[in-house]
């Protein structure tokens, strides 16, 4: 391979010299050293140039003053607009890839800088690098190099976007690249709000003739399991969930026939069937029937085709959001009804010590009772009241009533105890059809 040309370092020293002046403005540099920087590295990965000691040296030189001067642009003109740095980064990218060193003490220098630009304009340096990892990697095999750039980029970014990081990770994908050590560090650090939210973005990616599709196939089965063993019988985690757009993700889901491609039969129903057991919990109701608004607005859940037509998978899942739809209707009409029923109780506070207790007159103002957070039935004027009848008679009661209550549903901590017993003594369990025998023998558990 020959050696730089005369041209090619004369280029280079002009951009050396111009980028020290300072009395020629940095953007002005920059019209004149964005084309020049581009052509002098294109032409360097091209010739081959770093075979040679004049080639080394010239790459080293090539790559301080490329770095050097992508930092300079991005320090003082930090909100300049993606799109204008996006294609320069893609290069340097495709610099450190030629040179196979990308943690080079100037690309590193480089990192810092996208670090601190965040700080000014966070989805511009995100962008940048992100988009540059997935275009890199499409174009060479650096798959395991371009993961594990991502991954440190993740690692330094906790709020990072979701659906920028997914669309290179998806991008990954359908170059054929094995996402499992990332997925676990994302899964690590965003729980299962981020695996909700991956599920969407994954699902408006598949199609059933597309390249990556059993990859993302295997991708949304990990989700699953993941979301089945972290939400059963835990409604802090489905409403969690629910707020990644779950809901969304299985009604796009629903709507893509690929469910039987490459024999990867995912069970998103028993996804369903978890949400189903948590419509007992006001918030967690009341984001299933928000959700259900966006999907209905959005018209993705589309009538049920017949098995032949859109694979049995499909036909289960929809059957399953159809029938959660019907009863976190009806879950919400029998919350309504008991909200507007009178429970009889006295005026009083329920301690029977309380000093207000023994007044011969009312006071002036109504004291604001509050209920017994354990069975909802007993009424205190103060936390110190409640505090005192718990310990002197009330613990024994208010045991027995969420034994009756919800006291044998395991992992459950805010349900409301009141309305539970209100369905058990009306037997609503059947009447209504909340829940399948089959959940309520899952979470059953004797002790309270």
């Amino acid at each position: 391979m020959s050696s730089p040309d005369a041209r090619l370092r004369s280029i280079l020293d002009s951009i050396v010299i111009a980028a020290n002046r300072d009395v020629i403005p940095l953007e002005q540099v920059w019209r004149q050293a964005d084309a020049w920087i581009s052509f002098l590295v294109r032409a360097f990965i091209r010739q081959g140039l770093a075979t040679t000691p004049e080639g080394i040296d010239f790459q080293d030189r090539l790559i301080t003053v490329s770095s050097f001067f992508l930092c300079s642009c991005l320090r003082d003109f930090p909100s300049r607009s993606a799109n204008h740095l996006y294609p320069f980064f893609i290069l340097m990218f495709e610099l450190a890839v030629y040179i196979a060193d990308i943690d080079h003490p100037c690309f590193g220098i480089l990192w810092e800088e996208i670090y601190v630009a965040l700080n000014v304009s966070r989805s511009l340096g995100h962008r940048l690098l992100i988009n540059s990892v997935a275009s890199v990697a499409s174009k060479y095999d650096v798959g395991a190099l371009c993961i594990r750039r991502l991954a440190a980029a993740v690692n330094a970014w906790a709020d990072i976007d979701v659906a920028t990081v997914y669309s290179a990770i998806s991008f990954l994908v359908f170059c054929g690249y094995h996402v499992s050590d990332i997925h676990q560090r994302l899964l690590s650090l965003h729980g299962i709000r981020w695996v909700a939210l991956v599920m969407s973005h994954t699902a408006s990616k598949l199609h059933p003739f597309s390249p990556g599709c059993k990859r993302l196939n295997e991708l949304l089965s990990h989700c699953t399991s993941f979301l089945e063993a972290n939400i059963a019988g835990n409604p802090a985690a489905i409403r969690e969930a629910l707020d990644g757009h779950l809901l969304i993700a299985l009604a796009k889901l629903n709507k893509i026939k690929v469910f039987c491609v490459y024999d990867l039969r995912i069970d998103f129903a028993n996804l369903v069937q978890h949400i189903e057991f948590g419509i007992f919990v006001r918030s967690v109701l009341n984001r299933v029937l928000r959700e259900w608004k966006v999907v209905q607005r959005r018209g993705l859940l589309q009538s049920s085709l017949t098995s032949a037509e859109e694979g049995e998978s499909g036909c289960v899942l929809y059957d399953a959001l159809q029938a959660l739809n019907v009863k976190a209707r009806k879950m919400k009409e029998s919350m309504r009804i008991f909200d507007a029923m009178k429970i009889p109780r006295d005026d009083r506070c329920s301690n029977n010590t309380c000093p207000g207790r023994t007044r011969a007159e009312p006071p002036e103002e109504a004291i604001k009772l509050r209920r017994c957070s354990g069975c909802k039935t007993m009424f205190y004027c103060s936390k110190e009241c409640q505090k005192a009848h718990w310990k002197s008679s009330h613990r024994e009661s208010c045991h027995d009533f969420k034994q009756r209550g919800c006291g044998r549903y395991r992992g459950v901590t805010d349900l409301d105890t009141a309305f539970l017993l209100h369905l058990n003594e009306l037997g609503s369990y059947d009447k209504i059809d909340i829940l399948t025998p089959s959940l309520l023998g899952r979470y059953s558990n004797t002790s309270c």
